[in-house]
């Protein structure tokens, strides 16, 4: 079986949980990758806006 993936305009805990209700999973692409080229610290941004994600 195919699962659906979105992965377009996802950028916050909201948008995510709002896709994830109606396909298999969500993508953060872009909002990720702007953390890794715009923050000096990514690695504890980056940690940051994964953990906010997941709870």
């Amino acid at each position: 079986e195919k699962q659906i993936m979105v992965g377009f305009g996802i950028s916050n805990r909201e948008d995510f949980n709002q896709v994830s209700a109606k396909v298999d999973g969500a993508i953060i692409g872009s909002a990720f990758v702007k953390i890794l080229l715009d923050d000096p610290d990514w690695e504890t941004s980056g940690a940051a806006f994964i953990e906010n994600i997941r709870n």
